[in-house]
């Protein structure tokens, strides 16, 4: 009976330990034909990894092990990247993954202008049916190397010819690094910038300053150039391009840079805003002339003088009488007496007002024996609030009546109502009319309105 004993023991520890094992172990359910035919299956064992710290300005890869345990190929058919920080590395023979196969999914991570703690991400669409589109992400910490002010953009401002630039560049080790050595400053060939540089500390350690200074020679205007900074960081090579914007200003400046006039219409015999023209280093000057044809007359005059003579002069830009009404652009042209800056431009904007508004410019009727249709009030205003006259109304359609408002008079001296309307019953043998106007405005002493009168069902 021993050996019946010792045989059933190892039968029942055999019967006991078979569901354990299928319950820790389960079986990968293969796509069959009964299923629909072969099918891939998509397997990522991890899809959130972490990179752990990478230096600002070092690159850190990022590798995901995706496995086809289906019975077809599986096809990536694109990936996507959440930040251009990112790049995927994948050939086109690596996008098919046969049953069975795998691949190291590899996306490079480029931590130049990143810091702190970050999560990217990419979407990887495959043919896989169950789960078309994964995401799969990184963790990963940026420590700074440097730092840098400003750090993208310099500034100028305004500068003059041959003077220093108020805005310096200061480039200094980050916390946890020593030294910053500068390697070199490269700008395009012909700039007129020139750099000095010279040590800065910190309480992180030694760094560098920048100084730029603009050349004599440089044209007065807007400046635009880029510099490339090559340094060393505790023996770490970087290089930053940074963008320089500025004003070069010579002996003159002036104030507006442009006359803007345009957020409101004005009339003509109207004074823009004037513009003051003075000697930075207070050198006598003159303005022996200006002008802003067609649009503007124009006159100077200098402040007090001193003992050396004037350096400051205040232009006055007044609309002129026979200018063409609506939106227009010119330029105050000033010539001046000193060698290198004999002209001035300033952009001149503005919208001259037409001596008579008149609201609305064209008469619409319609023969429909409505009050709508048949009847129309015109708003004649004059800019500036000067008084209005309208001393006749002309209109030589049989079918027209028009007439000012006599009580509205009383109440503004500058605004008139002309009330127009069809006559009842009045047949109506022309479509087109002109009422003709007489008032005591300049420039419009003769106004012509049009009138144009609709029938229905008349084609």
């Amino acid at each position: 009976m021993k050996p019946m004993r010792k045989l059933f023991t190892s039968a029942l520890i055999l019967t006991i330990w078979a569901p354990m094992a299928e319950a820790q172990l389960p079986p990968v359910p293969q796509p069959t034909v009964a299923d629909g035919g072969p099918q891939p299956r998509l397997f990522v064992l991890q899809r959130r990894l972490d990179l752990g710290p990478v230096i600002e300005g070092d690159t850190k890869r990022a590798t995901w092990i995706l496995e086809n345990r289906g019975n077809a190929d599986l096809i990536i058919t694109s990936t996507r990247s959440s930040c251009g920080c990112t790049v995927v590395r994948l050939t086109e023979e690596e996008m098919t993954i046969k049953p069975g196969g795998s691949l190291n999914l590899e996306a490079d991570f480029n931590s130049t202008g990143r810091k702190n703690q970050l999560t990217k991400s990419i979407t990887v669409n495959t043919n896989d049916p169950t789960e078309p589109t994964i995401k799969l992400s990184f963790n990963v910490t940026v420590e700074a190397l440097y730092e840098l002010t400003p750090s993208k953009l310099i500034n100028l401002r305004s500068v003059r010819r041959g003077q220093e630039a108020s805005q310096t560049i200061d480039l200094l080790p980050a916390p946890n690094h020593r030294a910053v050595d500068l390697i070199s400053v490269e700008l395009p060939d012909g700039d007129p910038i020139r750099f000095t540089d010279e040590p800065l500390s910190s309480r992180n350690g030694r760094g560098i300053r920048i100084r730029l200074t603009v050349e004599e020679s440089a044209a007065v205007g807007a400046l635009t150039s880029n510099m490339r900074v090559k340094f060393r960081v505790d023996g770490l090579e970087r290089e930053q391009v940074l963008p320089i914007r500025g004003q070069v200003v010579g002996d003159l400046t002036w104030t507006p840079r442009v006359v803007d006039a345009t957020r409101k219409v004005s009339p003509p015999g109207y004074r823009l805003a004037p513009v003051t023209i003075e000697a930075s280093n207070d050198v006598p000057f003159e303005i022996l002339r200006a002008s802003a044809d067609p649009y503007c007359d124009v006159t100077f005059e200098a402040a007090p003088a001193g003992k050396k003579g004037v350096s400051k002069y205040t232009l006055i830009l007044t609309l002129r009488d026979s200018a063409e009404t609506g939106p227009f652009g010119t330029t105050l042209d000033i010539r001046t007496n000193l060698l290198d800056q004999p002209v001035i431009h300033v952009p001149v904007y503005g919208n001259i007002a037409t001596p008579i508004d008149i609201d609305p410019p064209v008469v619409l009727l319609r023969q429909d024996s409505t009050p709508a249709g048949t009847q129309r009030r015109i708003k004649f205003q004059v800019l500036p609030q000067v008084a209005l006259d309208i001393s006749s109304v002309v209109c030589q359609h049989d079918a027209i009546e028009a007439k000012i408002d006599e009580a509205a008079i009383g109440r503004y001296r500058h605004i008139r109502f002309l009330d127009v309307r069809l006559k009842k019953g009045a047949p109506i043998k022309e479509r087109h009319a002109v009422i003709t106007l007489t008032t005591n405005i300049a420039g419009a002493e003769t106004i012509e309105l049009p009138v144009t009168i609709e029938i229905p069902g008349d084609s």
